[in-house]
C-alpha cells in the first residue's frame, strides 16, 4: 500500500522538504502547508521545510522557508499538487528520494513513489484521507482548517464537477476539527474593494466568439500594472465569468514582458469539456474543467483562442 511506503520514507529521513507547482492556488499551498503541520505534530524529531519562490498574499498560508541547496540534497522531497516535473517550483531533484502526492492525470510520474489518485477533487482531499487511515497518528484544527481550505476552493465550494460524495465527506470529517464553515468561505472567496471595482472592468473588457460560448479576456500590461493587483490576482477573477449560462469555456490572459519579449499567462476554466490537454501544448496543465497556461507568445495565444473556439462549439 502506498500510504504504508509513505510513512516508512517519512521514517527513514531526518530532513523533509516539501515543494508545489509554480502559479501555486490554495489547493496547492493549502496541501503543502498541511501535510507540514502533520509531519510537525507526529514526527517533531524531524526537520520539515516548506519551499518555493512563490508566497501568499493571504496571511493564513505563511511565507516559504529558504535552506540551501546542500539541505535538500540530504532530504525526502515531498512534492504535492504538481502534475509535472516542469511545473515544480525548486530544485527538489537534488533531493535523496522524491514521492509525488497529487490528484491529477498522472502523465509524468517523477516521483520515486507516486501517490496519485485522480478521483479526488483536492490533492488536499487527497492527504486528509490518507491522514484519516493512520489511526496511530494525531490531527489538529490548524491541518483541518488548511487542509479544508485548499479543498474547498479546488471545488468551488463543491460545485464543481469533480466534487464527489467522498469530498463532502472528508470535509465534513475535516469540519469536525471545530472549523468555522462561514469564516473560512468568507476567507477564501470575500474580495477586497480593489478586487471588486476591478471585477467590473475586467467584465467590461469580456470577448465572446461568434456563438458565444466561449468568453475571454486580454488585459494589457498597462491594464496590469494599473490595476493595484497582481497579474495572478487578475487571472483568478476568472471566476467572475462561472455563472454565464451560455459560456462552456471562459479565460483571462494577462501580458508580461519577459527578456524583452511580450508573452501572455492564461487562466482557463471550462463547464463540462475538457480543456487540460490542450494547455499541456502550451506550457500549461492542471485540472481538466480548470487549468493554466504561461509564457505565451501573441501567435500562441490567438491559435489558443482558436482551439477553445473550436472546442466550445462543439
Amino acid at each position: 500500500m502506498y500510504y504504508n511506503k509513505f510513512i516508512e520514507k517519512i521514517k527513514k529521513f531526518d530532513v523533509i522538504t516539501i515543494f508545489r507547482h509554480i502559479n501555486p492556488d490554495a489547493d496547492a499551498f493549502g496541501s503543502q502547508l498541511g501535510l507540514k503541520y502533520w509531519l510537525n505534530l507526529n514526527f517533531p524529531e524531524k526537520e520539515v521545510y516548506v519551499l518555493g519562490d512563490e508566497n501568499s498574499n493571504d496571511d493564513f498560508f505563511p511565507k516559504m522557508d529558504v535552506i540551501s541547496d546542500v539541505l535538500i540534497e540530504q532530504s525526502l522531497a515531498i512534492i504535492v499538487d504538481s502534475a509535472t516535473s516542469e511545473r515544480i517550483d525548486g530544485n527538489y531533484n537534488k533531493a535523496s528520494y522524491i514521492i509525488k502526492i497529487d490528484h491529477h492525470v498522472d502523465v509524468d510520474p517523477y516521483g520515486d513513489l507516486n501517490i496519485v489518485e485522480v478521483k479526488s477533487a483536492a490533492t488536499c482531499q487527497l492527504l486528509a484521507k490518507m491522514f484519516f487511515s493512520f489511526e496511530e497518528y494525531k490531527m489538529n484544527k490548524n491541518i483541518a482548517e488548511t487542509l479544508y481550505r485548499g479543498l474547498l476552493t479546488d471545488t468551488l465550494a463543491f460545485k464543481t464537477s469533480n466534487t464527489t460524495s467522498e469530498s463532502l465527506l472528508i470535509a465534513s470529517k475535516l469540519s469536525e476539527y471545530g472549523l468555522d464553515i462561514p469564516q473560512l468561505n468568507r476567507d477564501m472567496f470575500d474580495k477586497s474593494l480593489s478586487e471588486f471595482i476591478f471585477s467590473s472592468k475586467l467584465r467590461s473588457k469580456l470577448q465572446l466568439s461568434k456563438d458565444k460560448k466561449l468568453g475571454y479576456v486580454i488585459m494589457n500590461l498597462d491594464e496590469v500594472n494599473n490595476s493595484g493587483l497582481e497579474a495572478h490576482q487578475i487571472r483568478s477573477n476568472v471566476s467572475e465569468f462561472n455563472a454565464i449560462k451560455e459560456l462552456e469555456i471562459w479565460c483571462v490572459f494577462t501580458q508580461k514582458i519577459e527578456n524583452n519579449q511580450i508573452l501572455y499567462d492564461g487562466s482557463l476554466r471550462s463547464k463540462t469539456i475538457v480543456i487540460n490537454e490542450l494547455a499541456q501544448k502550451f506550457n500549461g496543465g492542471g485540472h481538466k474543467n480548470a487549468c493554466g497556461v504561461k509564457d505565451l507568445t501573441k501567435e500562441d495565444l490567438n491559435i489558443i483562442i482558436n482551439e477553445l473556439t473550436l472546442l466550445s462549439s462543439k
